[in-house]
């Protein structure tokens, strides 16, 4: 079950909302709401309509059978799931790959809990395409985790029905009810890679390079590696050699493939959720990343790296390397394989890649690194120390969503550095060529 939240102050808000609102004039699929404004946009730029409510709305009868694995409420009757506050939104399909998700826009949604599911065809006669419950279920929903996404790939021409409701809590939870509220809907358009999910096939990035930075990685996508929108599939006959980093088996849940030429120069390659202003969601950030030389069919492994800090729930890969010039590099990316409550499957989603200007030093074969540092809290200036390893290291910030937002190569033992960032919780990874370690700063406002 999941963990919610509840205070005396959001119920009262529920009860004037219950008041406050009509049943919806798109209660039922017959009255959805047109958001062709969210399809057609530019590859990788965001688009956002809203807000729109499911206070005071019903349910949309004979439903539930397909929300069987995608949805985890139950009615008071113990039917599942269970089908309560739905609102409907009609498109037209353009033969574009989307990434659709709900989102708060300056609005209250009860525990940011809604669910999405998406049909093509008539309201008389829906045909299920895919639904999900939650962005990650077993993180804190006061962050916003229990709203809702779908990748998924449109054809031309074809009517789309997307119904959203709000999770009912009539499992033994404080609040005995539907969540509801307002809320807005965003759309994605990605880069599908249907056409690159073996090494032979690799995408080509060379752009991925020519761009990087120290202070300004570069960044390509957004690209989707989901069944729905490029029908990606674990592959039987993949070979499983420079993977054995991978802490799922390691698992071939269907990976995909890049490659770029190397120009002679270190660079860190991870995958990222694209920027503030795009925020692609790839299910937990839980990527797991190989990088080879040679040919396909006689890969060499040159790095392999699962997670970059997960004590502190950052399940992206990255992986530092110095390229040759001329030398083409193979990028394998696929999904971490999860298994809870008798369940499994596969981190998927929407993801950019991004290459910075110097070697990290990603590889998964360095030992721990005890660190310290003052003060703490700061003002963004603050001394690193650590004991033992090498006297030089390269430092990583992280914001809590996982996104880098300061790189500092060649810090010395004990010198003191300016994060140069806005206040919050920061994450430094710090590694030097044998070791690795990590802490959590807490960045105060002057």
């Amino acid at each position: 079950m999941k963990n919610k939240y509840f205070s005396i102050l959001s119920v009262c808000f529920m009860l004037f909302s219950i008041q406050a609102f009509a049943q919806p004039a798109n209660d039922m699929c017959s009255g959805a709401i047109d958001i062709d404004d969210l399809i057609g946009n530019d590859m990788g730029t965001l688009q956002e309509v809203g807000p729109f409510t499911n206070v005071g709305a019903t349910a949309e009868e004979g439903l539930s059978a397909d929300l069987i694995g995608n949805w985890f409420d139950a009615d008071p009757n113990g039917i599942q799931p269970s089908v309560d506050q739905t609102v409907w939104f009609h498109f037209t399909g353009d033969g574009g790959t989307y990434q659709l998700k709900t989102l708060s826009c300056d609005t209250y949604f009860y525990a940011n809990d809604t669910q999405m599911a998406l049909y093509h065809g008539a309201c008389d006669d829906l045909t299920f395409v895919g639904a999900n419950d939650d962005l990650m279920g077993f993180w804190n929903g006061d962050w916003g985790w229990y709203y809702s996404f779908l990748n998924f790939k449109t054809e031309v021409g074809v009517d789309y029905w997307l119904m959203i409701d709000g999770f009912n809590y009539n499992d033994g939870d404080t609040f005995q009810g539907v969540a509801d509220g307002a809320f807005c809907l965003s759309s994605i358009k990605l880069n599908p890679l249907t056409d690159h999910n073996t090494c032979t096939d690799a995408r080509l990035l060379d752009d991925l390079l020519s761009a990087a930075t120290e202070e300004n990685p570069s960044q390509v996508g957004p690209f989707d590696n989901t069944l729905l929108g490029s029908n990606i599939m674990p592959d039987p006959n993949a070979d499983n050699v420079g993977i054995e980093c991978w802490e799922d088996g390691p698992t071939e849940d269907g990976s995909v493939w890049f490659k770029f030429t190397g120009n002679g120069n270190p660079y860190t390659i991870t995958p990222t959720f694209c920027g503030d202003d795009v925020f692609a969601y790839f299910w937990g950030f839980d990527a797991q990343m190989a990088i080879y030389t040679g040919e396909c069919g006689e890969l060499v492994p040159v790095g392999c790296s699962e997670d970059v800090d997960t004590d502190n729930t950052m399940y992206w890969p990255e992986i530092g390397l110095d390229t040759q010039e001329g030398v083409t590099y193979y990028v394998r990316l696929d999904g971490y394989h999860w298994t809870s409550n008798g369940m499994e499957w596969s981190a998927q989603g929407a993801f950019c890649l991004s290459a910075m200007l110097g070697n990290i030093n990603g590889i998964s074969d360095i030992q721990a690194l005890d660190v310290n540092f003052y003060p703490n809290p700061c003002y963004g200036d603050i001394t690193l120390t650590w004991e033992g390893g090498d006297d030089v290291a390269d430092v990583m910030a992280f914001d809590q969503l996982g996104k880098k937002v300061g790189v500092f190569l060649n810090v010395r033992k004990g010198q003191r550095i300016n994060l140069n960032v806005s206040s919050g919780m920061y994450i430094l990874n710090i590694r030097s060529d044998n070791h690795t370690g990590s802490v959590t700063v807490d960045v105060l406002s002057e």
